[in-house]
C-alpha cells in the first residue's frame, strides 16, 4: 500500500471513530430516555472485510483500470440502531456499563490511529528533508 493510500485509510478511520464517539455519547445521554434504542457505528467489520485479501472490492472508473486505491473503496461507516438488545421495562436498551466500556475502546482506537497518521506525516517530513542529512 502506498503511503498516500495509508494516510487516506487512516483519515477515514479517524472519521469513523469520531462518528462512533458521538453515537456512544448520545447513547449515554439518552440512557434514561424511554423507548430510546442505542446506536452504534459499523466500521471495523467493514474495514476487516475490505482488507481481507479474498474480499477486497475494488472500484474503478474504467473497466481497464487495475488498482487498489483506498479512496475509491466503500469504507463509509454505517450508523445502525440496535433493536436486538433486550430492552428494559421503559423500552430503552442502553446499558451504561457497556457504553462506558465501548467509549474507552473507541478512545484507544482513535488514539492509535491518530499516532499512526502522525507517524506517517513524520515519514513524509523525513523524506522531504532528505532523510535527516
Amino acid at each position: 500500500m502506498k503511503l498516500n493510500d495509508n494516510i487516506n485509510l487512516l483519515s477515514k478511520s479517524l472519521d469513523a471513530y469520531s462518528i462512533r464517539q458521538n453515537a456512544i455519547n448520545n447513547n449515554i445521554s439518552n440512557s434514561n430516555t424511554p423507548n430510546y434504542k442505542r446506536k452504534d457505528v459499523e466500521f471495523d467489520k467493514i474495514l476487516r472485510k475490505m482488507t481481507n485479501e479474498n474480499e477486497i472490492n475494488i472500484k474503478t472508473t474504467d473497466p481497464k483500470h487495475i488498482g487498489n486505491d483506498v479512496r475509491n473503496m466503500d469504507l463509509n461507516p454505517k450508523i445502525i440502531v440496535d433493536k436486538n438488545t433486550k430492552s428494559r421495562l421503559d423500552g430503552n436498551n442502553v446499558d451504561i456499563d457497556v457504553e462506558m466500556a465501548e467509549l474507552s475502546k473507541n478512545y484507544i482506537k482513535y488514539n492509535v490511529v491518530s499516532q499512526q497518521i502522525t507517524s506517517a506525516f513524520k515519514r513524509y517530513k523525513n523524506a522531504i528533508n532528505g532523510g535527516g542529512r
